[in-house]
């Protein structure tokens, strides 16, 4: 190989394939045919001499050939069938595709077999990333169970969502995934004993493999996690700010934290307070004022949750990023009110009815109420639910009122709230 690394060195598990032949170029063994490669300690005496030293200095990705005098090998007296060779060598053409930890190293055999590639120079690479869930330690990637198998995110289109501190991903994924920041790419490389050890696990990942994880972080979260404001353009001047139950008009972009775009909006208009909004939206946008605009970033659980949302596409347990601009702040209308007084206000809803009642039939109908309604709140003197079109407002309370459906309120339908602020004057008043 152009670059070693780390060489082997007494006391590693190496996992190499080899062919064995006698010096006349008869083939004794090979691992080829076992359909799996040779795992055994170096230097521990689990091989003959020869091997043992032959081995020493190796690197990953190397071939060589090692030629082991008798003594070193079987001797005079052979093994298995195969003669003895007094006054020849036996020769073993080794290659080593892998990675050496502390105690082992190797990957996938150069066959190819159980799924997996040919990789005569590879390495196993799953590439996953990770908006889910994030636990007070983090979040991770493949199950303990190995349920997974080997493959890669991509494939199955979605993210790998976990935490991480809780046992729920094998341990070497645990500590390479600790540290990493939003955005971040890193390849995390694990002993067999941080994976799945010496027994494996299904069919794709073999017996004391090591794996080589390419991983892309984009986003995790913290379920104690608050919103995250961040203003960029403060307002000229900040007369009011705006509070719950407040109706608002906004501009936003939403996206994930890649940069992805999954909706964008014309001016908006809501109410705070009333459940229009997710909760995140919601604490996103207390406080700000008239001309500021800001980023908040929403983790989910105050977001979309771990089930997500069809339209506009969001996956589940998603962290979101915001641009808020904001248009306009009004003060809404108490809950269940679409029409209030703010002054002059009649004395009671008989005396409203007569002046609504234009042509003095003793019946109100849509085109009267309508234009006293509108007359009131251009003079001031009243005000309708904010973020529905005045004419929808004004239809709705008479729809709501007229009992009967005769297309007209009668004196015992009519009714129009008043605050109670008003009602208490007119109370003072009649005091």
């Amino acid at each position: 190989p152009g670059d070693c690394k780390r060489e082997v060195k007494s006391g590693d598990f190496v996992r190499y394939h080899y062919y064995g032949m006698l010096p006349d170029g008869r083939m004794f063994d090979n691992s080829y045919e076992r359909n799996g490669t040779y795992d055994s300690y170096v230097g521990s005496g689990w091989l003959i001499p020869g091997m043992d030293e032959g081995l020493m200095g190796a690197c990953l990705n190397e071939h060589r050939l090692i030629t082991i005098p008798p003594t070193l090998a079987y001797g005079v007296d052979g093994t298995g069938g195969l003669g003895g060779s007094p006054g020849g060598w036996d020769r073993w053409v080794g290659g080593f595709p892998g990675w050496m930890g502390q105690v082992g190293w190797g990957v996938p055999r150069v066959d190819g077999t159980d799924g997996l590639g040919g990789s005569p120079g590879g390495w196993d690479r799953w590439v996953g990333g990770f908006p889910g869930w994030m636990g007070q330690m983090g979040w991770g990637v493949p199950r303990v169970d190995g349920t997974d198998g080997c493959s890669h995110s991509y494939q199955r289109n979605r993210t790998y969502d976990t935490y991480v501190g809780f046992k729920r991903v094998i341990p070497g994924m645990e500590l390479g995934l600790l540290g990493a920041c939003m955005g971040e790419r890193r390849v995390i490389t694990l002993p067999p004993h941080l994976a799945y050890g010496e027994p494996g696990i299904g069919k794709n990942i073999p017996p004391s493999a090591s794996l080589v994880f390419d991983i892309e972080i984009l986003d995790f979260h913290n379920p104690n996690d608050e919103p995250e404001v961040v203003v960029t353009h403060e307002a000229p001047e900040c007369k009011r700010k705006l509070a719950s139950s407040d109706f608002v008009r906004y501009h936003y972009n939403g996206s994930f934290m890649d940069g992805a775009v999954f909706d964008s909006s014309g001016s908006r208009g809501n109410t705070l307070g009333r459940g229009e909004l997710v909760l995140g939206v919601e604490r996103g946008l207390m406080g700000m004022c008239v001309g500021e605009v800001r980023k908040v970033v929403i983790p989910p659980h105050i977001g979309y949750g771990e089930q997500g949302r069809e339209d506009p596409m969001i996956p589940g347990s998603a962290v979101l990023l915001f641009t808020f601009r904001l248009h306009r702040v009004e003060e809404s209308l108490p809950e269940g009110y679409l029409f209030m007084w703010t002054n002059g206000a009649p004395a009671d809803a008989g005396e409203a009815f007569k002046l609504i009642d234009e042509d003095q039939d003793h019946r109100v109908s849509l085109p009267e109420l309508t234009s006293y309604m509108l007359d009131q709140v251009e003079r001031g003197r009243a005000r309708l639910r904010p973020g529905m079109p005045a004419d929808d407002v004004i239809r709705k309370m008479f729809r709501s009122q007229d009992y009967n459906d005769d297309r007209h309120l009668s004196i015992d339908e009519f009714t129009l709230k008043m605050s109670d602020d008003v009602r208490m004057s007119h109370a003072d008043d009649e005091l």
